[in-house]
């Protein structure tokens, strides 16, 4: 989605012309980083190996320094690296655009335009459905921005740390590839939905005829139900998240009315796709985040009127290969090693 942190950064000898033979991908998220190495012989795509580094977050990756020395220490054999980021200066739409796509960069300027946002911000998009009719129809873009200063920031804190940036793509962008990757296995031919949950940050993305119809972005996520359970039951957070994890205790009764607000409008959502596709999601599909996305299963069920499953999200990672025959060191990890095998296929040079 997102081009090259570098303008006119050059392949070294760990690379050739169709990119990185190896390469490190981090996830930054609220609750930690997901980091994995993965590796390309061929056109065989390797996981190496995968990690949770719970005390890196992306402010403390741009501050550098001591904050990257365990994530060099845990890829001290790759140069390459790129990242998933979500942070407060971001942005990730679906955006109606009239009439029919044109010159790539006269779509950029409709696209910052209908954004709103200014030149100090990255801009890119990619278009994902074109709709014939009156007036010339229109067509929709995944459109997802980034505060210049970040990504200078972040290219720097790595380039510092002996890393080589190649690219960075927002974690919405990430989860939407991830659900199109898993369409065909959730019976989508007609529609699928999918929600990818974080501590802090979630993503909505419903598909008709296998192409993206609705995708919303909330700025909240499990730490909303951690939060509500604090409240009610008058405990501190880590028991809370325990608590919420175990399954303990019937969650749907003591639901705030922020994490309600919240369930409706995914519900609202739900219901504006069969109104507008005239496709209804039968079964919501909740990805990522691992203990996160079981904890909300029951709670969506009760809000959204809907079936609500956690798919083996690993089902999207066929055909990669993992050292040893370990799997991924956690859930957490799936954007991350997903992200890493898009780039392997697509070669980072193409534009991402």
């Amino acid at each position: 989605m997102f081009d090259a942190l570098l303008r006119n950064f050059r392949w070294h000898r760990t690379a050739d012309r169709w990119g990185p033979r190896r390469l490190l991908v981090v996830d930054f998220a609220d609750e930690g980083a997901a980091a994995v190495v993965v590796g390309r012989s061929g056109t065989a795509v390797h996981c190496l190996r995968s990690a949770t580094l719970p005390a890196l977050r992306l402010p403390e990756a741009v501050a550098g320094g001591a904050a990257l020395a365990e994530l060099r220490r845990f890829a001290q054999d790759v140069q390459y690296v790129s990242a998933l980021a979500a942070g407060e200066d971001s942005y990730v739409r679906l955006l109606n655009v009239p009439g029919r796509p044109g010159k790539a960069e006269n779509v950029a300027q409709q696209v910052r335009q209908t954004l709103g946002v200014d030149e100090q911000f990255e801009v890119r998009h990619a278009v994902v459905r074109v709709q014939d009719g009156e007036g010339g129809g229109q067509f929709m873009v995944l459109a997802a921005a980034f505060r210049r200063e970040g990504l200078e920031g972040l290219a720097r804190a790595f380039g510092e740390a002996g890393f080589t940036p190649v690219s960075l793509s927002h974690r919405g962008v990430a989860a939407a590839g991830l659900a199109e990757a898993l369409v065909p296995d959730t019976g989508g031919g007609a529609s699928s939905g999918f929600l990818h949950v974080g501590s802090s940050f979630s993503m909505l993305l419903l598909y008709a005829e296998g192409a993206l119809a609705i995708a919303r972005q909330f700025r909240l996520g499990t730490d909303l139900v951690v939060q509500s359970l604090m409240e009610s039951l008058n405990l501190d957070h880590d028991t809370a998240a325990k608590v919420l994890a175990s399954g303990s205790v019937d969650v749907t009764a003591n639901l705030s009315p922020a994490v309600k607000s919240w369930m409706h409008q995914i519900a609202i959502s739900l219901d504006f796709m069969e109104r507008r596709y005239g496709k209804r999601v039968e079964t919501l599909h909740l990805l990522a985040g691992g203990a996160g996305a079981r904890m909300l299963r029951e709670i969506l069920a009760a809000s959204i009127n809907r079936a609500v499953e956690c798919p083996s999200a690993h089902a999207s990672l066929a055909g990669i290969e993992f050292a040893g025959g370990t799997g991924l060191a956690d859930d957490a990890c799936l954007l991350a090693v997903h992200e890493g095998r898009r780039i392997m296929q697509r070669g980072a040079s193409h534009g991402l």
